[in-house]
């Protein structure tokens, strides 16, 4: 009885991981799906419900990559025969016989178009492979960002950059990141005295490496918060404008997730809105 009992015990331990092994294997893979990533091809061999679903696992992520390939293709095609007509457009209206008031109508209207392209491109590009990722300063990374955006009357920025912690991240999506976040408070971030933009950044160490950029704005009701989020959403009145696809904090929460980071807004104290993006450790 005993030996009976002690090579049932081997027998369900050996099942088990017979077993267990592959859907680990397979929710792992599912798991790294999920956060962008590409697993490898799962084995198909086991019994035979574990060989079906690593057959139809492996069948899907083929599937995936087709389509991100397809769609990677789409979008340069968009990109080039959307932006050449505009391109001539901008020419003529250059060269044309209008009056300067009618140019610069036309001028502003073809910048708008190509402002609205370009944020669909970017919600919608795919993120580079992975390799492109690295070890960076936040700290250095925005402040590079910071100096390619002009100020004038209307813009005032306060920067408060002290992170010293690497983070692994894509630098170009982090800059892409923070010119949104300025671009958006630059759009809606007026305060009502002035009708100037006053915005404060700040980068600094915690658990990982944060970035926070907030405005003296009207700032948004706590219960949308949550819908700016979502593509294609804009508040009225404060923050409805007609230049724009509201697609700005949309693009910035697509870019905090694959970063794994936590994208947060919120009331800022004193009033105006506060973004914060807090990133991992680099390891």
């Amino acid at each position: 009885g005993a030996v009976a009992l002690a090579l049932s015990l081997v027998g369900a331990v050996a099942i088990s991981r017979l077993i267990n092994l592959p859907l680990k294997r397979l929710a792992s893979a599912a798991v790294d799906i999920g956060q962008g990533g590409w697993p490898a091809p799962l084995p198909e061999r086991g019994p035979r419900e574990i060989r079906e679903a690593n057959a139809s696992f492996n069948t899907m992520v083929d599937d995936l990559a087709r389509i991100e390939a397809d769609r990677a293709l789409l979008l340069a095609g968009i990109s080039h025969d959307l932006r050449t007509p505009l391109t001539r457009l901008r020419l003529e209206a250059e060269m044309s016989a209008a009056d300067e008031t009618s140019r610069a109508a036309m001028q502003g209207d073809i910048e708008q178009i190509d402002a609205i392209i370009g944020q669909f491109l970017d919600y919608a590009r795919p993120l580079d492979e992975r390799t492109a990722f690295s070890t960076i300063d936040l700290g250095a990374v925005v402040r590079a960002t910071l100096q390619e955006i002009p100020t004038d009357e209307g813009l005032a920025i306060d920067a408060d950059i002290s992170a010293t912690r690497p983070i692994h991240a894509h630098p170009t999506e982090v800059r892409r990141l923070v010119l949104n976040l300025a671009e958006n408070a630059r759009r809606y971030g007026q305060t009502s005295d002035t009708g100037r933009t006053s915005l404060s950044v700040r980068v600094f160490d915690g658990p990982g490496a944060t970035l926070e950029i907030a405005d003296r704005g009207p700032g948004i009701a706590p219960d949308a918060i949550k819908r700016m989020k979502q593509p294609f959403t804009r508040l009225e009145p404060s923050r409805s404008q007609a230049n724009g696809a509201g697609l700005g904090l949309a693009i910035v929460d697509r870019i905090a997730q694959r970063h794994r980071a936590k994208f947060e807004l919120s009331a800022r104290p004193g009033g105006g809105l506060l973004a914060r993006i807090r990133f991992p450790n680099a390891e």
